[in-house]
């Protein structure tokens, strides 16, 4: 009796513990998001934000070269705790930018692009350490809850980024310092958990380098169909995800001019993504991936951005590209996001790692940027606003039509490459770990 209970206490504090830090990084990234992006536009106009995009992805693309080079060769506690105090330092320096009075141009583009940074490592370092600290068993009972506590963290930072717009008058610099205070708690909070978190996995050899890792990404996905397949898609939808999300911001920015008034309807809409995100997760998920399965899964998301292109070709302005955005966001997040991350849970064990590396990392920063390319490079050769929309929309439209073509040799492709020995060897391994 006094080991269960023990091993409840530790599991309780275990799971507080991740609770917070979950919601604390959601808080502050969606705040400062919200906050970023429309200062950014309402200074320096939303034709400039593709520029600063692509120079986000290229950063993005090294800081996960250099993330997966570490992750596995040290203690993921310390990362967390190292990364958590850095971010909050770096907007302390924000803040700085800010009461000293520079440029609105320079602190933005450094709150956003410190933001983006947030967004990708926070994330990944954190759900590492909690895959690391939880057995099987407790992860089917806790990890759910995870999320749950993220989303409300989202919440509530879109609900305090409207009511600093609102209610402050737009002033983000009490933000900033507060997000700071928000991630020092969370690098603390971890500290203070630490005596009942230990990492048990097993370190990466020392010697593989990123060149390794990427060679070993490309081949399996070169071997195995279903990976090859979705490789292709991937890249496609980050060319169709980039010019929604742009041309989005674009028509939100004309409707919106007011900075205070681009803010709270920027965060207005993240709410509502939030809002249905709840239900997509806690019931459609399980419904689709009992009834369709995977390959029905990454069927979705091709065709919802394919639907929304189609709409924006058809009917310029605000309304289809909202709905476009807020189909391709609330599915992304809510459905695809969770179903690749179980997906690749059958990927080999000495690869999954670098499989995740290689997918989130590099190919779909890999296609944002394509996508912010082909933007800029038909603005710049295009002189009419209107005619340049077309030609951009209608390109991504061409390249979802590849992803949509793609997605279906996932389907077709599907039970044969299932067959596969690396696939039957780790499915068996699974599948023993779930009658545990």
């Amino acid at each position: 009796m006094v080991t269960v209970a023990r091993e409840m206490v530790s599991e309780r504090v275990r799971f507080i513990t991740m609770a917070l830090l979950f919601f604390a990084n959601a808080v502050v990234e969606t705040s400062n998001e919200v906050v970023a992006t429309s200062g950014f536009i309402s200074n320096l106009g939303a034709s400039q934000i593709l520029w600063l995009w692509a120079a986000d992805m290229l950063i993005i693309i090294l800081a996960s070269s250099v993330y997966a080079l570490i992750v596995d060769r040290m203690n993921r506690r310390k990362l967390a705790i190292a990364l958590f105090a850095g971010f909050s330092v770096g907007y302390v320096a924000v803040f700085a930018l800010f009461v000293l009075g520079a440029p609105d141009g320079v602190t933005y583009t450094t709150l956003k692009l410190m933001n983006s940074q947030q967004d990708n490592l926070l994330p990944l370092v954190i759900a590492a350490l909690a895959t690391d600290i939880f057995t099987v068993s407790e992860s089917k009972r806790l990890f759910g809850l995870l999320g749950a506590a993220a989303i409300v963290g989202e919440l509530a930072g879109n609900g305090l980024a409207i009511g600093v717009a609102r209610l402050l008058g737009g002033n983000n610099i009490a933000l900033l310092l507060c997000n700071a205070a928000w991630l020092l708690a969370g690098a603390l909070t971890l500290a203070w958990g630490a005596p009942r978190i230990n990492p048990t996995t097993r370190q990466a050899r020392e010697g593989e380098g990123l060149l390794a890792a990427l060679r070993g990404g490309l081949s399996f996905a070169r071997d195995v169909a279903i990976f090859r397949y979705l490789t292709v898609s991937v890249l496609q939808l980050g060319i169709g995800w980039a010019v929604i999300q742009y041309q989005f911001l674009v028509d939100l920015s004309k409707a919106f001019p007011e900075p205070g008034d681009l803010q709270v309807s920027y965060g207005v809409f993240k709410i509502a993504i939030l809002v249905l995100l709840l239900v997509v997760q806690t019931v459609g998920l399980r419904w689709m991936l009992r009834r369709g399965g995977y390959k029905f899964i990454f069927t979705m998301m091709p065709g919802a951005l394919f639907f929304g292109l189609t709409l924006m070709l058809i009917w310029p302005g605000l309304g289809p590209a909202m709905i476009a955005c807020y189909l391709a966001q609330v599915i992304s997040q809510g459905i695809k996001e969770p179903s690749e991350q179980s997906f690749l849970g059958l990927a080999p064990d000495e690869l999954r790692g670098r499989m995740i590396a290689f997918l989130h990392g590099f190919l779909y920063p890999l296609g944002y940027l394509l996508g912010y390319l082909l933007v800029g490079a038909v603005l710049w050769l295009v002189s009419s606003p209107q005619t340049g929309r077309l030609i951009y929309v209608g390109l991504a439209w061409a390249c979802l039509a590849v992803a949509v073509c793609s997605a279906l040799r996932i389907w077709a492709n599907y039970d044969s490459g299932m067959l596969n020995w690396r696939w039957r060897r780790r499915r068996r391994q699974v599948v023993a770990g779930l009658e545990l």
